[in-house]
């Protein structure tokens, strides 16, 4: 299947679907606007199928009320091997791109603005996927992240996760949540201006935080107590060379076991570094 320069507009349930028995399709060029217009847990496009591509597209206006509306999801049926989604704009919607259960993928180069559940999901046991050169603003809230990495409530663990060369500001939550993972690696992100934690570790193990720049956490965001790196309930961390500045808290440990913290900078925080 492919599709190309085509538009979309307010259509109740999904815009296009290829299940898990298709392969090779590709989404590109083409317009999506209003998608969700039932109510409903629906999406703009869902690719199941093993090696796909959505490049290019444009995504609007997703209708959002008390259901998830995500503008694109890889991986959700038994295939989802092999995915890029890349070189999309994503505006004033709920979730703009969510790989649950895709595996050897890549999201990259993509634009999210003012999203009202988060830009980036990778969920239900996804494996060996990339998240990298994405630019977030004014995306997420308290119960999700901008950039929210995890099992989502009954799944299973995420392993394998790179979150690498992303900007995120002025997110509305956290900027980047990590949790119930395994081999995860953050590094030479730019987080800017989060009402809660910079990066939230949980429930995760062999993971490495690294080259990152975290900025203007907590109270200089309007919020207070909250933190540039929280870790909770953690297991072979590795936490070094990232500069921290401006922030409630530098970084803070809630339970955890083997966590290496070295050769960070942390400078002007209101309270502990």
């Amino acid at each position: 299947l492919t599709v190309i320069n085509d538009s979309f507009y307010n259509n109740l349930d999904k815009g296009i679907i290829a299940d898990s028995s298709s392969a090779n399709t590709i989404v590109k060029d083409s317009f999506f606007s209003g998608t969700g217009f039932d109510g409903d847990n629906d999406y703009s496009v869902e690719l199941q199928g093993n090696n796909v591509l959505v490049f290019n597209n444009t995504f609007v206006d997703a209708i959002e009320d008390a259901f998830i509306i995500v503008d694109v999801v890889v991986g959700s049926g038994s295939a989802g091997d092999g995915f890029n989604v890349s070189g999309n704009n994503f505006s004033n919607g709920y979730v703009g791109a969510a790989s649950t259960t895709g595996k050897n993928g890549i999201i990259e180069n993509n634009i999210f603005n003012n999203m009202a559940g988060g830009g980036i999901a990778v969920a239900i046991s996804s494996n060996n996927v990339t998240v990298m050169n994405n630019s977030l603003f004014n995306v997420g809230n308290a119960t999700f992240a901008a950039i929210y990495v995890d099992q989502y409530f009954d799944g299973f663990p995420v392993s394998n996760v790179t979150v690498v060369d992303n900007i995120i500001n002025n997110s509305l939550g956290r900027s980047l949540t990590v949790g119930h993972t395994v081999g995860s690696l953050v590094e030479y992100n730019t987080i800017d201006n989060s009402t809660e934690n910079g990066i939230f570790l949980n429930n995760s193990n062999d993971s490495i935080i690294r080259f990152n720049d975290i900025m203007n956490v907590g109270v200089f965001a309007g919020a207070i107590n909250e933190s540039s790196v929280y870790l909770l309930n953690v297991v072979n961390i590795s936490i070094y060379s990232n500069n921290i500045t401006r922030n409630d808290y530098g970084i803070y440990v809630n339970e955890g076991t083997d966590i290496d913290i070295f050769e960070n900078v942390l400078y002007n925080d209101s309270s502990i570094g």
